[in-house]
């Protein structure tokens, strides 16, 4: 079905993409979704790593607008913490520091 194959090949697309816009760089898709693929390719440490990275979010904020941006990083450090909620509830391993949710938000 779709959803196996969704479920079997997810992670890995999002770890092409992650690695894709590293090497192609910022444009309007990796600067909404990277840190997106970088959460479903169970990279958190890096994906939080990155919603706290001042040259990312300001690069965010001139390429999609201030509203659209703030709007992203919001959802974005939602989704981080939604996903991790549900790794520990399912006894998987983070490895990753503590989230502070402020600090995402308000570092850049």
């Amino acid at each position: 079905s779709l959803r196996s194959h969704v479920e079997k090949y997810g992670q890995r697309w999002n770890e092409a993409a992650m690695n894709a816009s590293n090497q192609i760089g910022y444009n309007q898709y990796t600067l909404r979704m990277l840190p997106l693929n970088t959460m479903r390719a169970n990279q958190m440490q890096d994906a939080f790593d990155l919603l706290k990275d001042k040259t990312f979010v300001r690069r965010r904020m001139r390429g999609l607008g201030a509203s659209e941006a703030a709007k992203a990083q919001v959802g974005d450090v939602d989704e981080i913490l939604v996903l991790i909620e549900k790794l520990l509830s399912k006894g998987g391993g983070v490895n990753a520091e503590p989230i502070d949710e402020q600090a995402a938000l308000l570092s850049a």
